[in-house]
């Protein structure tokens, strides 16, 4: 418990290593953001959208509170890398931002998750195959941490 809350930057002592944290917390931290804003600001469109996307699924009668549901788990995901990389750059690397990073790589795998079992009922395949290329490098950055 005591090596979490130290704030020694020890953690990670390679330029390679902090630059593909960096730049996964980057990546992660604008795609979730951008969407969950979009979602926000766009709150009637993009639900008028899905509630025709998922009208022949098992979704259709919840896709308001799992639009909600999937628009607070990206918002929350976008904004643990964008304080994580914000900390990196204010602070430097430091156990503690390391694991928020680690957990900003978890909720990243689990909302891409949950957007690919949205698109796979609604038979949107195209669109299930776009999140396999997101998906892959959220695994990815899961296994950096191991």
């Amino acid at each position: 418990m005591s090596d979490m809350l130290s704030l020694e930057n020890n953690y990670y002592e390679s330029l390679p290593e902090e630059l593909f944290l960096l730049f996964v917390a980057f990546f992660f931290g604008v795609l979730f953001m951008q969407s969950g804003l979009d979602k926000v600001l766009n709150f009637d469109d993009n639900l008028t959208f899905l509630k025709t996307h998922f009208q022949k699924t098992i979704f259709k009668n919840n896709v308001t509170i799992l639009f909600v549901i999937l628009t607070i788990f990206e918002l929350f995901t976008g904004s643990i890398f964008c304080i994580g990389l914000a900390g990196v750059l204010i602070f430097g690397f430091s156990n503690q931002l390391i694991h928020l990073l680690f957990l900003g790589v978890i909720m990243s795998n689990l909302t891409l998750c949950c957007l690919f079992l949205g698109q796979r009922m609604a038979r949107d395949y195209v669109g299930a195959v776009n999140l396999a290329t997101y998906f892959l490098i959220a695994l990815l950055s899961l296994f950096f941490f191991f």
